[in-house]
């Protein structure tokens, strides 16, 4: 492997591990505080007019901050990856077959952070802003009616990070057996080399031991003074 391909690799890979971490800390951040909140039961002075759980509103401020620094980082994870990847395909780093199921699965993470992003997370970032903003106000009939509203989007959001966190760690997958491959099939080949050029080194530079020649060993025996 060149140190071109190396570097590549290393920023692919560590990309989709930094990317699968942040979604993974952050639902284990969100399913911490909202229990933890709703166990503590607290009062929010800036909402004392709203009649409604204030335990929601304590939890869903902090998870909020959460997700919005961890689409952050999965946007700058998501260009690292695909530029990575552009660069592996381009300078031809990547055989076909690998080439084409890392792409595969760049192209699934691509529609799912698309929908997430462009549609799931703002509608829901709308409606809980609303909710909130009416909660302050004291309106509990319209602050219910956002918090409706974003609830219903709960279980997409939900599947959403699931669908993501696995399709990472397919491509942490595919990403370990192509690399994996390449080396097999190279070692192959160079076991292949190896065994070649030791036959044709043996078969050229073998000799069959070549007896003396009996006229030789007579014309010694013959050159030998005789004894008296």
């Amino acid at each position: 492997m060149t140190p071109k391909r190396a570097a590549l690799e290393t920023v692919y890979i560590a990309s989709l591990a930094v990317w699968l971490g942040l979604i993974v800390m952050t639902g284990l951040m969100a399913a911490t505080v909202f229990p933890m909140m709703r166990d503590m039961e607290p009062t929010l002075g800036k909402y004392q007019a709203y009649t409604g759980e204030h335990w929601r509103i304590a939890a869903g401020r902090i998870a909020n901050r959460g997700f919005v620094l961890s689409s952050i980082g999965e946007g700058l994870c998501l260009i690292a990856c695909v530029t990575s990847l552009v660069f592996l395909t381009v300078h031809k780093q990547l055989t076909y077959v690998a080439a084409g199921a890392r792409w595969a699965t760049a192209g699934l993470l691509l529609m799912v952070l698309g929908y997430s992003v462009l549609v799931l997370r703002p509608r829901m970032a709308a409606n809980v802003g609303q909710y909130w903003k009416a909660a302050e106000a004291g309106d509990n009939q319209r602050a219910e009616v956002f918090a409706q509203a974003f609830n219903a989007d709960h279980p997409t959001a939900s599947g959403t990070l699931a669908v993501t966190a696995v399709a990472l760690v397919v491509a942490l997958a595919v990403a370990a057996w192509t690399l994996t491959r390449e080396a097999v099939v190279a070692r192959a080949g160079s076991a292949t080399s190896v065994a070649g050029g030791g036959v044709a080194t043996s078969g050229a530079g073998t000799a069959k031991p070549v007896a003396p020649a009996s006229g030789t060993a007579a014309g010694t025996a013959g050159s030998r003074p005789a004894s008296s």
